[in-house]
């Protein structure tokens, strides 16, 4: 799941004070250090060199507070507000769409599964009495059955797949099968038969 923008503001805030935290608890130590070694050249120069990244790492700090709080400033405006209603409108509204098209593929499957039954049934006929039936499969009519069919497999396989993770079932789990050129010929024999 993606970040929204306040959620990665509030991360930079939350790594600024983890930092801040780590060298304000590294200056104390040098601090003592120096302290306790008052001719110890490198330990008064630490000192002052965590004394200086210090003061940066508040300035990060602040930098980060503030723009945390101008993302919090404007996702409560009532601009926001508007903007986050209207997307909620237009969300329902492309999952409608959405869900009348799936409901349009179904029918058009169903469709195509009964002009097959037809064709087969006059193929039939035909050749009883050595003639030949309408052929439906012009105009690209058979491409588009592919693809519809093709979708419709994929689709029932996406269902089946929610279906099972959501079982919690011990037998549901999905099994790490390795990719063989006899398990992609079996899987192309079973997935990919045209017309059935």
């Amino acid at each position: 799941m993606t970040m929204t923008e306040l959620e990665k503001r509030q991360e930079a805030v939350d790594r600024a004070q983890a930092e801040l935290n780590q060298l304000q608890a590294e200056h104390r130590a040098a601090e003592h250090a120096a302290i306790d070694n008052p001719g110890d050249r490198e330990a008064i120069l630490a000192a002052a060199h965590l004394e200086v990244y210090i003061k940066a790492a508040e300035k990060v700090l602040q930098s980060a507070t503030e723009a945390f709080t101008a993302e919090q400033a404007r996702l409560s405006s009532p601009e926001a507000a508007k903007d986050l209603k209207e997307l909620d409108k237009l969300n329902k509204q492309m999952e409608k769409t959405k869900g009348e098209l799936i409901e349009t593929l179904i029918a058009v499957n169903e469709r195509f599964d009964a002009l097959e039954a037809t064709y087969k049934e006059a193929k039939g006929i035909a050749k009883r009495y050595s003639q030949t039936p309408y052929t439906w499969e012009g105009d690209y009519l058979r491409m588009i059955r592919n693809q519809v069919q093709k979708w419709q497999r994929m689709r029932y396989s996406w269902l089946r797949h929610k279906e099972i993770m959501a079982s919690k079932r011990l037998g549901a789990k999905p099994v790490k099968i390795e990719n063989t050129p006899e398990r992609r010929k079996m899987l192309k024999e079973r997935y990919h038969k045209v017309g059935e």
